[in-house]
């Protein structure tokens, strides 16, 4: 096989693996922080993307120039889903948590069916490409991953210099001595849930610039998202970021190989690989114990 073909298809997954990052990163915020499994992450994505399309229909705004406007309104939407909804289960079983979130996703999905149907939206836009010596890279494609490489070095230093970024680590670690110090536990809920969603809706906003949008579109980025926070180690923000690139490139060499309908297929097996090889992920530690210990 001709190499440049591997690294084209490296290429092509690098650049879509930055929206599954984007949404990767979310999720494990949600689930470090609060302990929350947020199925209906992928339907939040779909509102992000909806809003992106509903702002080019009746304003003619780009998907870049939504990127600001889909972070607030997300962001909005996380703080009323945990003040209203999460927060009321946060203190009792895991499945219940696993209940409510799974119910919410069904019921943003068939709501925004009922709103927007079930046609196929997308925004319209000349596909150009640039070409580095015998690779491809689609500019759209392109304009996404650096949106996401941004906004992930923007969320590290947030998570690792700013006072509200080191109480959100402080309560991931160990909500108990946490609070004993001081920290507001359900104000970090609130705005982790919130940082969750909003980074949702960038990465909505950002794929409508070469995808359209469904009211189920959600439930694949959700599958591909959720295998890179197990293949990063649930809880770790960074490992989300390098894993949703590895899933992409996953799912785009397969595709190629086993046809695109099985592409899952093909970052599914990789992590259930490493997973047998590195029961923690790629970047975990031994965190069960002490989760137990807090739920108990």
């Amino acid at each position: 096989m001709d190499p440049s073909i591997i690294v084209q298809l490296i290429v092509n997954g690098l650049l879509i693996g930055g929206i599954y990052s984007l949404v990767s990163m979310g999720l494990t915020l949600i689930w470090g922080v609060m302990n929350v499994v947020n199925f209906a992450q992928g339907e939040l994505l779909m509102i992000g993307m909806y809003i992106a399309w509903l702002l080019n229909y009746f304003f003619g705004f780009s998907p870049y120039l939504s990127v600001i406007v889909c972070f607030i309104g997300l962001f909005l939407i996380g703080l009323i889903i945990e003040k209203f909804l999460v927060s009321r289960v946060i203190e009792l079983s895991m499945a219940a948590r696993i209940y409510v979130t799974f119910g919410l996703s069904l019921f943003l999905s068939n709501l925004m069916l009922m709103l927007m149907g079930a046609q196929v939206r997308a925004i319209p836009s000349e596909t150009s490409t640039l070409i580095v010596g015998s690779i491809f890279i689609d500019v759209p494609h392109l304009i996404s991953f650096v949106f996401s490489i941004f906004t992930a070095f923007g969320m590290y230093l947030f998570l690792m210099k700013s006072r509200t970024g080191k109480a959100l680590r402080a309560v991931s670690q160990n909500r108990v001595v946490a609070s004993s110090m001081g920290i507001n536990v359900h104000n970090m809920y609130l705005i982790a849930f919130g940082i969750g969603a909003a980074l949702t809706g960038i990465a909505g906003s950002l794929i409508m610039g070469y995808y359209s949008v469904t009211p189920t579109v959600g439930t694949a980025f959700m599958l591909s998202a959720f295998a890179a926070i197990v293949l990063g180690s649930m809880g770790n923000f960074e490992g989300a970021f390098f894993a949703g690139l590895i899933i992409g490139v996953a799912e785009t060499v397969g595709g190629y190989f086993i046809g695109p309908d099985l592409k899952q297929a093909a970052s599914f097996v990789i992590l259930v690989v490493i997973l047998m090889i590195r029961p923690t992920g790629l970047f975990g530690k031994e965190l069960g114990k002490e989760r137990v210990k807090q739920e108990g």
